[in-house]
């Protein structure tokens, strides 16, 4: 019997270690990927119909999808959700993009969009007004309206660390740099970013924009910032109301909430989840290849 345990806990044990190991790669990784040849050039619409989707990866925690292509002339990244508590953060605090031609993490190249919007303020209050249906969080009936206008509103963006072009520009505004992008939401309630961004723009004198050239992919969304702790009775918890989210390009104040008790909050322990992850920053990176045309 005791060899018996000593057995099952060594294989225990052994699949930790490897269920540890292929975390750690997944959440870090650092790994070179094959590049993808895009076919079909992009049009930066909101429309993810010039995709190819096999090659998608997605990030567990933030339930985000992204895939990184190239042809000859352009990078192409496709960001995707359908996770509300992610929609909400991407327009309450806006997304940046970085691209590091050295194949590290710097985020010296970055094109901040969308820059957050002030009509999505209070969309994550629904959160828990409702049951969650089908693994999403509960909306008021009214969040897909105050979705939709945000998004309306999400209609800045900026450029750093271009060889030309960088700055502030409308979403209709033309840049030196070539970069164009779009977010916007489609009939099944996907979030669908596209950006497009001219090989030919970057400044890193030892990047050659050619098949087999090394290249990193980043992007990061801002956490919302905690509302005040209530102080009065009833076990206290965090407030529904009051948050302001600021725009990450701008890299503006973000101030505060009100008090108040917890209520609905903590009534189903998936919607508090998910509340919690808008208090979560993201950043996810992707090394890969350029791509040559087969």
């Amino acid at each position: 019997m005791i060899h018996r345990t000593i057995l099952l806990s060594a294989v225990v044990l052994s699949l930790a270690a490897c269920s540890s190991s292929r975390k750690t790669v997944e959440d870090t990784d650092n790994a070179i990927h094959t590049g993808v040849y895009q076919q079909q050039p992009v049009t930066a619409d909101g429309n993810s119909q010039e995709w190819d989707r096999t090659h998608m990866s997605f990030d567990q925690d933030s339930k985000i999808g992204y895939e990184i292509t190239n042809d000859d002339k352009n990078l192409y990244v496709l960001i995707t959700t359908t996770d509300h508590t992610s929609q909400t953060k991407i327009l309450r605090t806006g997304m940046s993009l970085f691209i590091d031609p050295a194949a590290e993490k710097n985020e010296t190249v970055a094109v901040h969009f969308p820059l957050g919007s002030g009509d999505a303020q209070g969309m994550d209050g629904g959160l828990h007004t409702m049951p969650a249906q089908q693994g999403q969080p509960g909306e008021q009936p009214n969040l897909q309206q105050m979705r939709a206008k945000a998004l309306i509103n999400a209609n800045q963006y900026t450029l750093s660390g271009f060889s030309k072009g960088n700055g502030g520009y409308g979403i209709a505004e033309g840049n030196e740099a070539g970069v164009s992008v779009k977010i916007d939401l489609n009939s099944s309630g996907e979030m669908v970013y596209e950006a497009v961004i001219p090989l030919r723009s970057f400044t890193q004198p030892a990047f050659t924009a050619k098949g087999g050239a090394p290249i990193s992919v980043g992007f990061a969304i801002n956490a919302l910032p905690k509302p005040a702790m209530s102080s009065g009775g009833g076990g206290g918890g965090y407030s529904g109301g009051g948050m302001h989210g600021g725009g990450m390009g701008g890299r503006g104040g973000r101030g505060g909430g009100g008090r108040g008790g917890r209520g609905g909050a903590s009534g189903g322990g998936g919607n508090y989840t998910a509340r919690q992850q808008l208090f979560k920053e993201v950043k996810v990176w992707k090394h890969i290849v350029i791509a040559q045309k087969a």
